[in-house]
């Protein structure tokens, strides 16, 4: 009966890997693509929020830090 449980474990755990590898891909494409307006900002200090793109790469930085410490 454990053989079914540790499969089932392995299985979710495959499952969240994959699903975290698909959300560092889509945060890694938005900080390639950058910010139209502003092509020299790449996120290394805070956007000064007058920009909204600027702003949506600044946040794709942050997620894909939490994602990278865990």
């Amino acid at each position: 009966m454990w053989n079914i449980n540790f499969c089932v474990w392995i299985i979710s755990n495959i499952t969240m890997n994959l699903r975290n590898q698909e959300k560092k891909i889509e945060l890694l494409k938005i900080l390639s693509k950058g910010c139209k307006k502003h092509p020299a900002y790449r996120a290394i200090r805070k956007a000064t929020e007058r920009c909204e793109e600027c702003v949506i790469v600044w946040k794709a930085r942050v997620e894909l830090n939490k994602l990278e410490e865990d």
